[in-house]
């Protein structure tokens, strides 16, 4: 006999209740009136019910989105890792490779934070957008959690308020899909692109390259889903239990000082003062006083870092921590703590020969670590960190979320700012080349001609934005290191429009609301695409844009950005304009050429350009205004200035005393200085603070923020990259301190106490 699917049992008990009201009804007088009519019963298909589910989970995104945006007090006051409790594991031992769990149907149903189904605000229960990682075959992701919950949840750095906008990842994601290690690192867009590894116990996911030192890599069975299910696993070292095996540092693991009252980690060789602890509050509560900030929050070390490791109980060194698979076979059979949780294997720098320690015996080296180095041994502790500056997170490959031919008003409404042009009718212009000179008062005045210019077989070449026109020989391509970029496919000449820089147009309101997101996500490579028009308007091609969006920074750009003026209504004798920005060639663009413009940074970010031109200031914006202010304070009392009138002020004004005025192409007007441009090149890494995020912390005042952005500008530029990066290796501030203790230990040896 076949089996009946869900729905056609469904039906046929519909039908059969049916029946039984019919038979039920034959005997009831046709005069008499039912007490109360039955209801139909309707049945919804199972893509209705996904449609009903999807709806529901847009808007609640849309009110997650909506609300004020909190921030984070990570790390001055954060939580522990919570633990897993909807994923119960059969039998575990620490050096196992493989283990079997099950999924706890009563546990799914309740919220991954505070493991209740209800919660004190009585919030709904969300489902997490995401896929399972790790899984055999796409499955979404299990977890269930409510709002408030998720939003105070800020382990490693994490911000669910921040996943979920567009600036981010646009989903309702829990933690599983974020990782730790390069959250912690404010790299917030990278953190969520390529393969992530879940713990078994607890809620925290990495990278395949981040995997920390001390995991334990498993293979999960999942016997009641399908044959053949499996999970790749790992579980993290927070969950080793290992206590300090010998002295610690006879310094501050945080500031390098040795003067005052020092105390040693009893659970790993760190020392530390307790003012440099820059967590302050753990789960509610005040801080053990007998462990550090790195234990105390999990912090973790990634494979192929530079640490300084204990060397037989007293002696402290220079070593690499190493993959597994780099311990000599032969050596493996006898060692009793090879791949067991908690334990790593390190490589001497100087010898170059390995052992298996416990996690407890290293330490991150810091920059700072290197600062104060010996001039003996700091050369190598450097490159030692350059080498390991290489490892960088995924390259973000972002889309914008919707795109579009022209800007358009975020409410849909344009603002009363417009400005109104006297009738001035057709011009008179002729040739093959109509309105592209002076001699066409629309062109002189900035502005582009109204829609009747181009009429009657007329070809109006001064309506490239209102024509919506997008040059036909550029494309957008992926770059090594800065995400998307844009290419010329054929060359393109000297003032050739490209494509106006669309995006939506917002007022001052929301702009200032989309930069208080942008200050308190503590996002390195936060994407940063506001223009700056007048009238208190912006530009912001974030959510919504062109490939204009997608043009990266350079410090010796090929195009400028321009500004002009389009047609939007007439009233009575006056015709209306709003402004609007686009890029054009500032000079002969060779095929295959990136196109480039300078962002013109107009605030205090201190972002790292990767732009690799000859003249490049290591940093966009602000640097590069400051090198051509000392070169306008250097030039001769006599000398012509560049002009700096706004284009939207410029006007060719004729009277019978001036002489003739020449006629001048596009291509030859004396472009204006680029609108306040605020646009974040989606360079990888962006190793300096934006805009200072620990500033929105609720914590006591923290270290200040690293030196990232002081590397010299003038610095080579095959050195320069690997400088900044190296500057990137420390996860968190520090205390610059006394560097002279170091002089005395000149063998890559550190004094323990």
């Amino acid at each position: 006999m076949p089996l009946q699917s869900s729905k056609n049992r469904q039906l046929d008990g519909v039908r059969q209740e049916n029946e039984e009201v019919e038979v039920v009804n034959q005997g009831i007088d046709e005069n008499q009136v039912p007490e109360a009519d039955v209801p139909p019963v309707t049945i919804e298909s199972k893509q209705a019910l996904q449609r009903k589910a999807q709806a529901k989970k847009e808007q609640q995104k849309k009110a997650i989105v909506e609300m004020d945006f909190v921030g984070t007090t990570y790390p001055g006051i954060t939580v522990s890792a919570v633990t897993r409790d909807h994923l119960k594991v059969e039998h575990f031992e620490p050096r196992n490779e493989q283990t079997s769990a099950e999924f706890v149907a009563e546990e799914v149903e309740k919220c991954v934070i505070c493991h209740s189904v209800e919660n004190e605000q009585n919030e709904e229960l969300i489902d997490c957008q995401g896929l399972m990682n790790g899984a055999s075959r796409r499955m979404n992701c299990k977890s269930r959690f409510h709002q408030t919950c998720m939003i105070n949840y800020n382990h490693g750095g994490f911000m669910f308020q921040y996943s979920a906008r567009p600036e981010c990842q646009n989903k309702l994601l829990c933690p599983l899909h974020s990782c730790v290690e390069c959250s912690i690192v404010h790299k917030k867009q990278a953190a969520y692109v390529g393969a992530i590894v879940e713990c078994l116990v607890c809620l925290r996911g990495f990278h395949t390259e981040c995997v920390p030192v001390g995991a334990k890599m498993i293979t999960v069975d999942i016997p009641s889903f399908e044959r053949g299910f499996k999970l790749d696993m790992m579980v993290c070292p927070s969950h080793a239990s290992l206590k300090s095996t010998g002295s610690n540092i006879s310094v501050c693991y945080d500031c390098d000082e040795k003067d005052g009252v020092l105390i040693k980690c009893s659970t790993c060789l760190r020392s530390f003062h307790e003012a440099c602890r820059e967590t302050k509050q753990l789960d509610g509560q005040a801080l053990d006083s007998t462990r550090c900030c790195f234990c105390l929050c999990a912090d973790t070390v990634k494979v192929d870092t530079p640490v300084i490791a204990r060397w037989r109980g007293n002696t402290f060194y220079l070593a690499i921590t190493r993959d597994w698979k780099e311990y000599p076979k032969s050596q493996r059979s006898s060692a009793t703590k090879f791949k067991t949780l908690g334990y790593t294997v390190v490589e001497w720098k100087k010898e170059g020969s390995k052992s298996i320690l416990p996690i407890s015996d290293i330490c991150k080296l810091t920059t700072t670590n290197v600062k104060a180095a010996a001039k003996e041994v700091a050369e190598e502790w450097q490159e030692a960190l350059n080498e390991q500056a290489n490892n960088l997170p995924p390259v973000v490959y972002k889309e914008v979320l919707r795109t579009g031919q022209t800007s358009r008003y975020l409410n849909g409404k344009p603002p009363k700012t417009d400005e109104r042009v006297e009738e001035v009718g057709i011009c008179s212009c002729t040739g093959p080349n109509r309105c592209t000179t002076d001699d066409c008062i629309y062109f002189a005045m900035n502005n582009e001609c109204p829609p009747e210019c181009g009429r009657d077989g007329r070809i109006c070449k001064n309506r490239n934005v209102s024509d919506k026109n997008l040059h036909p020989h550029i494309e957008r391509r992926e770059t090594l290191d800065k995400g998307f970029g844009v290419f010329a496919t054929k060359p393109i000449q000297r003032g050739e429009f490209l494509s106006e820089y669309v995006g939506e147009i917002i007022d001052k309101a929301e702009k200032a609301r989309r930069w208080d997101v942008i200050i308190k996500s503590s996002d390195f490579e936060v994407n940063i695409f506001m223009m700056d028009l007048k009238n208190g308007l912006t530009v912001d091609a974030a959510r919504y844009g062109n490939i204009s969006r997608y043009i990266n920074h350079s410090c010796d750009p090929n195009c400028e950005v321009d500004i002009t003026h389009i047609f939007v209504r007439e009233e009575k004798n006056h015709k209306w304009y709003e402004e609007r920005a686009y890029i054009k060639a500032a000079r002969p663009i060779a095929e295959g050429d990136e196109i480039t413009f300078n962002y013109d940074f107009d605030t205090n970010m201190k972002t790292v350009c990767y732009c690799e031109a000859e003249n490049c200031t290591g940093v966009i914006g602000a640097a590069d205004r400051r090198q051509r202010a000392r070169k306008r304070q250097k030039a001769p009392k006599n000398a012509v200035q560049p002009t700096t009138s706004s284009a939207s002020k410029r006007r060719i004004e004729r009277t019978e005393e001036e002489q003739p005025v020449q006629k001048k192409s596009r291509t030859e007007r004396t472009a204006p200085i680029a609108p306040n441009l605020l646009h974040s090149n989606r360079a990888r890494p962006t190793a300096a603070t934006p805009i200072e995020p620990r500033t929105v912390f609720a914590a006591p005042p923290p270290a200040p923020a690293p030196e990232v952005a002081t590397v010299s500008p003038m610095a080579p530029r095959p050195q320069r990259r690997s400088q900044i990066r190296a500057l990137e290796v420390r996860s968190r501030p520090v205390i610059t301190g006394n560097i002279e203790y170091f002089d005395v230990f000149p063998y890559h040896s550190f004094p323990v106490c």
